[in-house]
């Protein structure tokens, strides 16, 4: 390399055709005066050749062998040109080795070890040099060239390449750090290639060596590129890639303490640095980044909010909105994802109060910039838009508050230990918490209005100042926020606000553009409000002031109640206020509803792993009625389960069920329009009840009352009745006295001749009450005293008002209950079977009242009758209630089908058919077509999960015409049995006896499926309910054998068994569920009712029975772990419990055992002895060998003295023959 020869493309000589050699003659090989073209030449075959391809094989080969030559013999030629000073020979060259190193790893690796990085003056060309021409700036073309030289070699991508070469960091440092200056095109590349190559998993490369590349001035450059006004794709590149290189801990900057077997310290210093340099409050590409930094990570949510670089008391300022938006996200971004690690270490003692985990925790809850006295200025601000800022604001604190002591609650109950350390701590942070927080009285005043917002105008919620100022300053707040708005499918929509904004939304990073001068006022607040909540605005359209203003209110009252949950005495004594708002709950909007009533639940402490509340106000149960109302009446479920929970700690605060808490929940079950789950195709025509619903409601509310205010006195005439009844007298009181006062209440209105209440109104109270109270006597353990104290109420009162007791046509129709309760408890106490039922079809009679009442609102509907549906709903249900129920079921299908053509619900029958419990039977026996069409038809709709589908229920009304045919009435029948609640279905099928019915598996497929759908609270009712019947089969089956009732218990026990079968099915499939242990109530008030209730006595014929107690037992022993290692934790006292009710059990088995053994021995009859010995036998397994042994060792020994006394009268027998 003399002189430099000129270059040309016939420098390189390829071979002939016929040898295909190469010859490369170095005479011809040029001094590197590089032209473009041979940069061109060496490119050229970059790509994929086939396999086929032998020519281009063949060029491809000599050009590697020509790049080849020049790395290994050439290189001081290419540093020659390096250091020329020639920006055109320089740019060839960098071309020519780029071109060289992409041909592949091979060549990149060659080059990457024989190049000199530390070439003097190598560097600069990186760099844009500047000469004064017109005072403006020139770029020489090297840095192109040298920056594609220098990613030459991370775009060959081999692992071991990149992590030698990327030590070169002098080169690459001079890429990055003048990416500010390049342009679009370069940026992309640049940026794309380290996406893609570097910040991967499979480049192998060290965390430690990532992070060099991303210096300080480097990431400096990065954060100018993202937040360029006009950047596009280049901006939005810097911003992903800083968002990889800023959140993956495998990139270097972010610390990773946890991860194994190398925990990664990463770079805080540097990141938070990056973080302060961010202009997140105007740019949203620097908002994401930052967001997403913080994201779960509460020491840099702590380190920057401390720290925060704008100031929230200028209100007056055009970036208020988007500042104290900025910094609601921040707070909420520290909580998504946050797994509070730092409270599940090794060690069961929780962490210090000092500790830095906890310091952070605390700042990010209440940040130092946002003091107390800064959240109240806002909150008592006159504009509604501070107002709801601030409230935001304060809500993602408390929001973050409520996570860390949920999982504060749940590190402690997993722990175990040192407890009292654990509730210290939680007590310094709540006091700590309480001095930075705002009063709770604050949030109260704001509420003051709630209860007049029905009169509130549109002028509360505009700004205090005139409409021109408004235009002046409000307009530029609310320009301002929106610069965060994303233009691609991210704006706010909200059930029917316009997705295109008044005021025209820019694109993030973009200049703004003037908002008009003279804003439309009422739009752009609810836009801002729209904005200020986010994602928060879904569950109710916010299209008016008026809305947004009930939002606001129902967002405070989410605030209240995480006050409540993490400062349980901040509330202290502001139920009544609470309350005051329910006024009128029906007319608040369900979102105020749902806020109010999750607010009241948690001010009463309701566990929903135990279903009781800890901190009922005494005299709650003067709210019932509101309750109730809510319970009935509204469209929505969440609200119904609130509901629901409050009224019946609104009951349990009576003190009157103290005794037996399930029998609360029977006081709901028979109140008109009350179904355990409301759907939406019941829904339709509620209304129509609630003037026959409100009767019933108000009469058990003023009962309830009565029961609370004289809760001594109904007490001691419970006892006095206990004492009265001598048979009775040691027996224990498993229910209320609420009882007694119910039934005197009903009887004196029945009674009473005042007019008050009109005969369908006194029907429909003695319906619901005897429906309760037959409920509650079947779902007894031992009905007996229960029985006895309904007859000796109820004796009087009934005779006084009907001379035949047998007479059922003898009694007013508002009677008829009474006396059909009396019957019930007369049996029970009688022990009378009641299972065996037919029905006289010649009995009935064809025409009554009813069916001239359904002819004319038959001609009526078909009339046309426009708004007169409740009018004449009205009048049917009248009808109905006072007829017999020989009438009723003379004209059921017509009944049905009226009630599907005036689209109200069927539910209010479920008390007719509860209180007749052979009604059901009467269907089977007059419609047996209909019937058995109808029980298809809800077969059908029962889905996989085992429950009857609202889809497959829809379809089938929607594609009938109900016009009293015959496949109407069916279908109208299926649409009656899809309604029936499980404990109103299943005593009415045990009270058939038709053996086609019963051999099909259709009934007990109807029975499992309603059971399932069945509220989890009452389970131990249900299964009461079960084994009650179960006993009465028994009971018959002893009088005549038959085969439906061995049909009956066939089903009562694949009925108990899913029972035990449920609560380890649902616990195992649910993940909320994990580490909570089950309930031990719940357990002990299984093993109680099974393993001492009269129905499991041992007969000879109850195999069903001995299978009933071995798989309770099998279930409950799982459930508490004790078999083998449970994956469920379970309660301690639970195992106790269930002993304790077995141990109960097997003694009276010992006792009958014992006593049958003796009569066995002595009358030499073994039969009497074999029920007690197979159900020893089925329980083997779970008995201790030593009690075993016991009872093995007594029954020898009493084999023995009896054989002994045997033996002596023998001998004495032999000697008194002898002497005579």
């Amino acid at each position: 390399m003399d002189e430099p020869i000129s270059a040309s493309e016939d420098n390189v000589i390829m071979g002939d055709e016929n040898d295909r050699e190469v010859e490369v003659e170095e005479r011809e090989v040029p001094k590197f005066e590089i032209k473009v073209n041979y940069q061109a030449k060496l490119i050229i075959l970059r790509g994929n050749i086939r396999a086929n391809d032998r020519e281009r094989i063949f060029v491809s080969r000599a050009l590697d062998k020509f790049a080849r030559l020049i790395v290994q013999e050439k290189m001081d030629g290419v540093y020659k040109e390096l250091n020329s000073k020639d920006g055109k020979r320089e740019k060839a060259v960098l071309l020519l080795m780029a071109s060289i190193v992409r041909r592949g790893s091979g060549l990149a690796s060659e080059v990457a070890k024989t190049f000199d990085f530390k070439l003097q003056g190598f560097l600069k060309l990186a760099e844009y040099k500047k000469r004064q021409k017109n005072d403006k700036r020139k770029k020489k073309s090297t840095r192109k060239a040298f920056v594609g030289f220098a990613m030459s070699f991370l775009e060959v991508g081999k692992p071991g390449l990149l992590r030698w070469v990327l030590q070169q960091k002098e080169m690459y440092s001079g890429v990055l750090r003048g990416l500010g200056s390049d342009d679009d095109e370069t940026l992309i590349y640049v940026l794309s290639t380290l996406r893609d190559r570097v910040l991967i998993e499979q480049s192998l490369v060290p965390p430690g060596l990532r992070s060099v590349l991303f210096g300080n001035v480097t990431l400096e450059q990065l954060v100018g590129i993202s937040g360029r006004e006009n950047g596009a794709d280049a901006a939005e590149l810097a911003h992903n890639v800083l968002v990889m290189v800023c959140t993956d801990p495998s990139n270097g900057l972010m610390p990773d303490l946890n991860r194994h077997p190398f925990p990664l310290k990463g770079n805080p210093k540097r990141l938070l640095g990056l973080m302060k340099k961010l202009k997140a409050a105007d740019i949203g590409y620097h908002r994401d980044l930052l967001l997403a930094i913080v994201k779960g990570r509460p020491s840099f949510g702590s380190a920057y909010l401390e720290e925060f670089p704008y100031n929230l008391e200028d209100y007056a300022s055009p970036s208020w909105f988007s500042t104290v938006s900025l910094a609601a996200n921040l707070v909420s971004s520290v909580g998504v994802g946050l797994h509070f690690d730092f409270l599940d270490s090794q060690s069961d003692d929780p962490p210090s109060f000092g500790s830095m985990n906890v310091k952070n925790m605390i700042n990010c809850i209440s940040p130092p910039p946002f003091s107390r006295s800064v959240i109240n200025k806002g909150l008592l601000h006159s504009d509604f838009l501070v107002k709801n800022g601030t409230l935001r604001l304060l809500l993602e604190g408390l929001k973050l508050l409520d996570s860390f002591f949920r999982s504060l609650n749940l590190s402690c109950s997993r722990k175990q230990k040192n407890l009292h350390r654990w509730a210290s701590l939680k007590q310094e942070i709540q006091n700590e918490i309480r001095t930075l927080l705002p009063d709770p009285q604050v949030l109260l005043t704001l509420l003051s209005s709630l209860g007049s917002h029905a009169r509130t105008d549109e002028k509360c919620l505009k700004r205090k100042t005139d409409e021109e100022n408004f235009a002046e300053q409000g307009g530029k707040k609310i320009k301002k926020l929106k610069t965060d708005a994303v233009d691609d499918e991210m704006d706010i929509i909200v059930a029917g606000i316009s997705a295109a904004p008044d005021i025209p939304l820019p694109v993030e990073g973009k200049p703004v553009e003037e908002a008009p001068e003279e804003p439309d006022s009422g739009k752009d607040l609810i836009n801002v409000i729209l904005q200020l909540w986010c994602s928060d605005m879904c569950s109710e359209p916010v299209i008016t002031l008026k809305d947004a203003e009930i939002f606001f209110h129902s967002k405070l009252l989410d605030a209240l109640k995480i006050y409540l949950l993490t400062m349980p005495t901040a509330l202290e004594g502001s139920f009544d206020f609470f309350m005051n708002l329910l006024s009128n709950p029906l007319a608040l909007p369900n979102n105020l509803q749902g806020s109010l009533l999750s607010l009241l639940v948690e001010y009463i402490k309701w566990s929903p792993t135990s279903g009781i509340a800890t901190r009922t106000p005494s005299l709650m149960y003067k709210q019932l009625q509101t309750f109730i109302n809510l319970l009935i009446f509204s469209p929505t479920g969440a609200i119904k389960v609130q509901a629901y929970n409050l009224a019946w700690a609104a009951m349990s605060s009576t003190g009157a069920f103290d005794q037996n808490l399930q029998e609360i929940d029977a006081w709901f079950f028979f109140l008109p329009g009350y179904t355990a789950v409301r759907s939406s195709f019941e829904v339709q025509g509620i209304e129509v009840l609630q003037s026959l619903s409100s009767v019933v409601i108000s009469f058990l509310c003023d009962a309830i009352s009565t029961i609370g205010n004289n809760l001594f006195k109904y007490w001691d005439a419970l006892r006095n009745y206990n004492h009265s009844l001598k048979e009775f007298k040691d027996g224990s009181l498993d229910f209320s006295p609420f009882i007694i006062c119910i039934l005197q209440k009903c009887a004196r209105l029945l009674s009473s001749e005042s007019g008050t209440f009109s005969l369908p109104e006194k029907s429909i109270i003695s319906v619901y009450v005897c429906s309760t109270l037959k409920y509650l006597l079947q779902t007894q353990v031992d009905a007996g005293l229960f029985s006895a104290l309904i007859r000796s109420v109820l004796s009087e009162g009934i005779m006084n008002h009907c001379p035949s007791i047998g007479d059922s046509e003898s009694f007013f129709c508002e009677w008829r209950p009474l006396r059909n309760l009396m019957l019930s408890a007369e049996s029970i106490l009688n022990k009378q079977a009641c299972c065996q039922i037919f029905i006289d079809q010649e009995a009935i009679p064809t025409v009554g009242s009813l069916t001239k009442t359904l002819d004319e609102v038959r001609n009526i509907i078909e009339r046309g009758h426009g708004g007169e549906i409740a009018g004449i709903s009205k009048a049917l249900f009248s009808s109905i209630i006072c007829v017999t129920s020989n009438e009723l079921l003379k004209n059921f299908p017509s009944v049905l089908i009226t009630f599907q053509r005036l689209r109200v619900p069927e539910s209010f029958l479920s008390s007719i058919l509860f209180l007749d419990q052979s009604f059901l039977a009467g269907v089977l026996k007059l419609w047996p077509e209909v019937f058995f069409s109808g029980l298809e038809m809800v077969i059908s709709m029962i889905n996989s999960q085992g429950t009857i589908g609202d889809v497959s229920a829809k379809e089938i009304a929607q594609h009938v015409d109900f016009d009293f045919s015959e496949s109407a009435k069916a279908v109208s029948f299926s649409l009656f049995l899809r309604q029936v609640p499980f404990h109103v279905l299943f005593p009415a099928i045990m009270s058939i006896n038709a053996p086609s019915l019963l051999e099909s598996s259709n009934i007990k497929d109807l029975l499992l499926a309603r059971l399932s759908e069945s509220a989890s609270d009452s389970v131990i009712s249900h299964l009461r309910l079960i084994l009650f019947w179960f006993h009465q089969i028994r009971s018959s089956y002893r009088i005549k054998p038959l085969t439906e009732l061995e049909q009956h218990a066939e089903i009562c026990y694949a009925l108990v068994k899913h029972i035990l079968a449920q609560p380890l099915a649902s616990k195992l499939n649910s993940p909320m569920n994990v580490g909570v242990p089950l309930s031990a109530n719940y357990i002990g008030e299984v093993a109680e009712t099974i393993f001492c209730h009269p129905a499991v006595m041992v007969h000879k014929i109850d195999h069903h029975v001995l299978d009933m107690l071995t798989a309770s037992f099998d279930e409950l022993f799982l459930l508490s772990g004790a078999h083998h290692h449970s994956t469920l934790e379970f309660d301690g006292c639970a195992s106790k419990v269930i002993v304790k009710a077995f141990n109960s059990l097997l003694q009276r088995l010992y006792m009958e055992f014992r006593d049958k053994f003796d009569q066995c021995t002595s009358t030499e009859d073994p039969l009497p002895l074999l029920p007690s010995f197979y159900a020893l036998h089925a329980l083997i397994r779970f008995i201790s060998p030593f009690e075993l042994l016991k009872l093995v060792h007594w029954m020898f020994a009493a084999y023995d003295e009896q054989c002994a006394i045997l033996y002596a009268l023998e001998i004495r027998r032999e000697k008194l023959l002898m002497l005579t």
